[in-house]
């Protein structure tokens, strides 16, 4: 078994239950929850991500130069990959599963 977050939360848990209090005991349920769910969230954000670059990739010059006007007109730089943030997309999936202990 992988010694990845999760197992250490749990051991955590498992170790520190009877000194913890409820509130605390509720925190860490409510992460051990959250990391449970982590998998299909960047399932999900990739495939969103996808979704995405597809789209990019079917737009014609007029409608890339119209997100190029929208992006420019709300202050988003287009050093950030316009509006739609692939770069960064890509660095949140690849930190997830680095907390999930899993390879980028």
């Amino acid at each position: 078994m992988k010694n990845n977050i999760k197992n250490q939360l749990g051991e955590l848990l498992t170790q520190l239950h009877p000194q913890l209090s409820p509130e605390q005991r509720n925190t860490i349920g409510n992460a051990m929850i959250l990391l449970n769910d982590l998998p299909d969230l960047i399932d999900e954000l990739q495939m969103a991500g996808q979704i995405i670059q597809n789209s990019i990739n079917m737009m014609n010059d007029d409608q890339r130069l119209q997100v190029a006007r929208q992006n420019q007109n709300a202050g988003l730089s287009l050093n950030n990959g316009w509006a739609f943030r692939t770069e960064k997309r890509q660095q949140t999936i690849a930190r997830a599963k680095r907390i999930l202990g899993e390879n980028a």
